[in-house]
């Protein structure tokens, strides 16, 4: 009789972390808390416990082994070193762990003085249902943001310290933003009426920063910085021709340099790909988007009118006059066209 093959030996990173590729979250859902891992490569969701969340707390790429089983310890997490070693090798086999601190990110690219171009006739009037807060599988504060919050609104949870109402992005390591805890997929700040509770009870200068820049976007064409919006909720649709409403930026905001540090700039790259086999340089893509500006406006059929440029683009690639002909009697797609 052959031998029981023997489990296989993981190795283990010498300063464990979890990776990027890693998003803890909380949740509360009827009354229930769940703490998930939400592996982003694998698209998979891993359920843990409160005790190997502290451990993965501690797991912040300065310690050793030892280190997170004193510091677990410390934290009461208790547990023996062969349950720490057991719940690290699985998540090295998942590959989401790193080993030691992770490295800095880079500084994101600025522009200061490229001007904005701001979607003309449109500020946001908010219907104060709070839908964008029911929204999104994460919702941001940043370290300064959590701590207001948990003062202002100490009630939100069953506890108002920041470690149990926020938990890092990414990974296990603290950073400049954190995730909150959602309670039955909505941000736990969020009033029955809609209403945030944070902005309610500290003013309007106390709403997350991410809050109040969605839900302008924002592209860099190497031109100007163009500021539109993403429609994500019906919000968006129904402030079309608003003149009194909240404005995408700060009121005077004429560069890139008055904008808030937390806008997320699209930094369109000096080739733009097409197709597969096509690319063009990004002052092309800005003269057709431009050229194209007043004609989508007369459109009722946008079904037909996308299918028209894409033909246009694939044909004729980046071509203002070829864009603009197409769209002069667009046809919607055929059946077999689509398939």
């Amino acid at each position: 009789m052959s031998a029981k093959p023997q489990p296989q030996t993981v190795r283990l990173p010498h300063r464990p972390r979890l990776n990027d590729q890693a998003l803890l979250r909380r949740h509360q859902i009827d009354g229930d808390q769940r703490i998930v891992i939400f592996d982003t490569e694998r698209e998979e969701v891993l359920e843990i416990g409160q005790r190997e969340l502290d451990v993965l707390r501690c797991c912040d790429g300065t310690r050793d082994l030892g280190g997170v089983l004193l510091a677990a310890y410390s934290a009461g997490a208790y547990g023996r070193s062969s349950q720490i070693e057991q719940l690290l090798a699985s998540l090295q086999q998942r590959g989401l762990l790193a080993d030691g601190i992770a490295p800095r990110k880079r500084e994101a690219e600025r522009h200061p003085d490229r001007p904005l171009e701001v979607l003309a006739d449109f500020s946001l009037q908010c219907d104060g249902n709070g839908s964008c807060c029911t929204t999104f599988s994460s919702v941001a504060f940043t370290t300064e943001e959590a701590e207001r919050a948990c003062c202002l609104v100490p009630d939100a949870l069953a506890s108002d310290r920041p470690e149990h109402v926020f938990l890092p992005t990414t990974g296990s390591v603290a950073g400049k933003t954190c995730a909150v805890t959602l309670v039955d997929g909505g941000c736990p700040y969020l009033a029955e009426d809609g209403k945030c509770r944070v902005q309610q009870t500290g003013g309007a200068g106390a709403k997350p920063r991410g809050c109040d820049i969605f839900p302008a976007t924002f592209v860099d064409d190497g031109v100007a910085v163009r500021v539109s919006v993403a429609v994500e909720c019906r919000c968006v649709i129904s402030s079309k021709g608003c003149q009194d409403g909240s404005p995408l930026v700060p009121e005077g905001a004429s560069t890139e340099a008055d904008l808030l540090p937390l806008c997320r700039i699209v930094r369109l790259p000096e080739q733009v790909a097409l197709t597969v086999e096509q690319s063009a340089p990004r002052g092309a893509l800005r003269a057709w988007s431009e050229a194209l500006a007043g004609p989508l406006t007369q459109l009722s059929d946008g079904v037909a009118a996308c299918w028209a440029l894409a033909e246009s683009t694939t044909e004729c690639g980046l071509d203002p006059e070829a864009a603009v002909a197409a769209l002069e009697q667009p046809a919607a797609p055929t059946a077999p066209a689509l398939g």
